[in-house]
């Protein structure tokens, strides 16, 4: 058995804990713990650090906590870098899953994710100010109903000028052709070749698909990056679930489209917040979804989504990191 391309020691690690996850109106606390989780994520992906949820809170450990801000024109959230605290106003309509049941969400619903996301990138990088470009994270203000959950590039320069950069020891494509689809349905179809994956659906279908690769096994993964072409506003790249073996890694909700009528090739990069060396192989399962409700009726070549390619990146080393101490 060959030795893992790095250790853990090599990172800074960061522990956090979530307080009141149960008293989020609409979504379960394991759905709370997710959404904490893929927050973290989104900087993990870009960065040295390793995030580890703990069930008891101490000192210096990063606290995430969800109570009634008692206005609903008040924040969305709260942040405080010298404590480490995190605020999230439950008394916003907080959302996990844009598209779940492929209902339209309502007006007044905000992003959860977004929103844990914009208060880490204040207690880690952005304790003085806002992202000064658009479209991202850190803008000054977050749209409700907007999914926002992919960092632009001052966003990821600002992260590792703080906390270091990574260098990727391996980037390991994974054979499209060998996608296995997880549920049959006659209103959706679903094609593979070693090129790409194209699914279409009917209104309000779902079509899900799986792939592993074996060639991952000890070796430290940092993330996983997908590039889809998403044909309009109706085809939904919505979740992805990573796992060892049949262990799950990690549950991530994209819920992205391309938000008008006209295709958009999209690159998504999901983190790993443990960097966990793989043991038994990497499965991955996609959900896809295709919905209508924005027009009452959407041919399947507008329903339509093609998976370009499919990467797992892993780790070789890591620069100094700025936030914390080395473990030596």
């Amino acid at each position: 058995m060959s030795k893992p391309e790095t250790s853990i020691r090599d990172t800074r690690t960061m522990y956090y804990v979530v307080k009141n996850a149960s008293d989020v109106p609409g979504l379960s606390s394991t759905q709370v713990y997710e959404a904490v989780a893929q927050a973290f994520s989104i900087w993990s992906a870009y960065t040295p650090l390793v995030f580890i949820r703990k069930t008891e809170d101490q000192e210096g450990y990063y606290s995430i906590d969800f109570w009634d801000f008692g206005n609903l024109n008040s924040a969305l959230g709260l942040s405080n870098p010298v404590s480490k605290s995190i605020d999230i106003n439950i008394a916003h309509t907080l959302m996990l899953d844009k598209y779940r049941n492929n209902v339209e969400p309502q007006a007044e619903q905000y992003d959860l994710v977004s929103a844990i996301a914009h208060e880490i990138g204040h207690c880690l990088f952005y304790d003085d100010g806002h992202s000064e470009t658009g479209g991202g994270i850190m803008m000054h203000f977050q749209p409700p109903i907007d999914i926002i959950r992919i960092p632009n590039a001052e966003e990821i320069d600002k992260a590792q000028s703080k906390a270091g950069i990574m260098f990727l020891s391996d980037t390991i494509p994974f054979n499209l052709d060998t996608a296995i689809r997880e549920n049959e349905n006659d209103r959706v179809t679903f094609s593979k070749s070693g090129e790409k994956i194209v699914a279409s659906g009917e209104e309000r279908t779902t079509c899900e698909f799986s792939l592993t690769e074996d060639d991952l096994k000890e070796k430290r993964l940092n993330s996983l990056v997908i590039r889809a072409k998403l044909f309009s506003k109706y085809a939904i790249l919505n979740k992805v679930e990573l796992y060892d073996g049949a262990t799950l890694l990690s549950r991530q909700y994209l819920s992205f489209s391309s938000q008008s009528s006209a295709p958009l090739t999209k690159i998504f990069k999901i983190g790993l917040n443990k960097k966990p060396v793989i043991k038994n192989g990497l499965k991955i399962k996609i959900e896809l979804r295709f919905t209508d409700y924005l027009s009452g009726t959407a041919s399947p070549s507008i329903n339509k989504i093609e998976i370009k390619s499919i990467k797992a990146e892993t780790i070789r080393h890591y620069s100094n990191v700025v936030l914390g101490t080395q473990t030596p």
